[in-house]
């Protein structure tokens, strides 16, 4: 893989890494008992364990099998970006309790609610240990 590739690949990474890891602080400083809130960081935490593994193997001499992830990767740290900067949007408009929301069963970013938006970032976690799984191969 060409030098460029690799960078992009690893710009895309940590873009991921780091937007999901954002959607996932945001998440954690609600006081919520929702159950969807609670899966969501549950996949956020498995998708952050995925992306980091993936930054490890694009150092590694395995990244040439991974440059495929680059867009997909780009499109997993959009939805992290834009759900947290909807989820910020929505808190700063509630009873100005910041740490209650009670609103996640109306909150949508593109059209996705909490339950579409879990089953995106699960895909992305999908797609991303079985590249990791081809690269090692």
């Amino acid at each position: 893989m060409a030098e460029s590739s690799k960078t992009a690949l690893l710009g895309s990474t940590t873009f991921a890494l780091q937007s999901c890891n954002s959607l996932y602080d945001r998440l954690f400083t609600f006081e919520s008992r929702h159950s969807s809130v609670r899966d969501l960081l549950q996949v956020l935490e498995k998708l952050s364990g995925s992306l980091d593994s993936l930054e490890g193997a694009i150092h590694s001499s395995a990244y040439g099998k991974l440059s495929l992830l680059t867009l997909p990767l780009r499109q997993c740290g959009h939805i992290c970006e834009g759900f947290d900067q909807q989820i910020l949007t929505y808190s700063s408009r509630s009873d100005g309790d910041k740490k209650r929301f009670h609103s996640w069963s109306r909150l949508r970013y593109k059209d996705h609610d909490i339950e579409s938006i879990k089953r995106l970032l699960t895909d992305y976690t999908s797609t991303t240990e079985v590249a990791l799984l081809y690269a090692s191969l």
